[in-house]
């Protein structure tokens, strides 16, 4: 009896184990906006990220499909760097020094609300979080659509309320479609949505620094 009962136990944990491995591979996400109540249209750069055992690489693309600007995160040294392909600069965007209590307010929103599965999005489902400024909903609110099969938790001293953590890894699990309004829908609204998200080993070189490039310091370097 004593033996099953370990062995329950080691299986148990071999599945939350399993359950909660980082993601690795890419996603694909292309922004969209509503203006005046005009249908989708695509705005701004397609975005790419490299999501690494060690780093997490943000690609932004121009409208010919090149890339010309990555925000590559070192999630060992808790540096994040800047790599503008266009001017062939470095900049050594962040570092995160200090352990902080896990914010996860975002924009000022105060209040949360989990909503059941309703979307299926690039093959899996998705859960609204969708978060509100206290009183006035329809003057912004804040739909973050995540994956729960998609769990990504990052290092305790990069849990400041940034992008990356705020809005990406709301809820340390990865967010496939944002919806934000700025007014009253459909007006000032912006979708940003995943397209195709494919789990996968992905090589070290994809968060290499480049040769030869200029590398500036950012003046507010220390991230406390």
């Amino acid at each position: 009896m004593k033996k099953i009962l370990i062995l329950l136990v080691v299986v148990f944990c071999a599945k939350i184990s399993f359950a909660q491995k980082n993601f690795e591979g890419l996603i694909d996400y292309r922004m969209y906006g509503l203006s005046d109540g005009q249908k989708d249209t695509t705005i701004g750069e397609a975005h790419r990220i490299i999501f690494g055992k060690h780093a997490i690489n943000v690609q932004s693309f121009t409208r010919e499909g090149t890339v010309w600007e990555e925000r590559i995160v070192l999630l060992d040294s808790l540096k994040e760097y800047v790599v503008d392909h266009r001017f062939k600069t470095c900049v050594v965007g962040w570092k995160y020094n200090s352990p902080q209590k896990l914010n996860r307010s975002i924009w000022g929103m105060d209040k949360a609300a989990v909503i059941p599965a309703i979307k299926k999005i690039s093959g899996y489902n998705t859960f609204n979080n969708f978060l509100t400024t206290s009183g006035h909903p329809e003057y912004g609110h804040v739909d973050l659509y995540e994956a729960k099969a998609l769990y990504f938790k990052l290092p305790e001293q990069m849990a400041t309320g940034f992008f990356l953590q705020g809005m990406l890894f709301y809820d340390d699990h990865i967010m496939l479609a944002m919806c934000a309004i700025a007014g009253v829908a459909p007006h000032g609204q912006i979708n940003y949505v995943a397209t195709k998200v494919e789990a996968k080993q992905v090589d070290e070189s994809a968060f290499k620094l480049p040769e030869g490039y200029t590398f500036k310091v950012f003046k507010q370097a220390e991230f406390h």
